[in-house]
């Protein structure tokens, strides 16, 4: 008698990783609630640079990830600013899935005050995920006491 083994692998590559997120290489972001939504927050000081990662969850198939920048008080027909990535695609321990991982760096003026930062993510298909990112600068203030005599 004679048996055979077939073993059969299905990947979809129709679908897009099932999250994508976004953190900072030195600092963290915070979640802040600001007219009733959750919103993701990195804090800077204005000339600092800064070192975004946007990571997508394991998934089959091919992806594209694209960075956006929307300055603070833009109008909505403003388009946003596409930025410049360094991605890398890595093969999870079991060999069968990849994740992506994009880095952008940014150096952070004063007028970057609550501006967005968007990870975009496309798989075949036109399946679409994103993650967003606020930017807020902290301020440097001055305290002077005066001395009477």
């Amino acid at each position: 008698m004679i048996v055979e083994e077939l073993t059969i692998h299905l990947y979809s590559i129709t679908d897009a990783p099932a999250n994508v997120t976004i953190s900072v290489e030195t600092g963290s972001i915070d979640d802040d609630h600001t007219g009733g939504r959750l919103e993701k927050v990195a804090y800077a000081r204005a000339g600092e640079m800064k070192t975004f990662i946007c990571k997508t969850a394991p998934y089959y198939g091919q992806a594209t990830i694209k960075w956006l920048f929307q300055a603070a008080g833009a109008s909505i027909t403003t388009p946003p600013k596409q930025l410049v990535d360094k991605a890398v695609t890595f093969k999870t321990p079991d060999g069968e899935s990849v994740y992506q991982e994009s880095r952008i760096q940014i150096t952070v003026r004063p007028e970057d005050d609550r501006s967005y930062i968007d990870c975009l993510v496309w798989s075949v298909g036109d399946a679409r995920i994103d993650s967003r990112v606020r930017l807020d600068i902290i301020r440097e203030f001055l305290f002077v006491r005066y001395m009477f005599a």
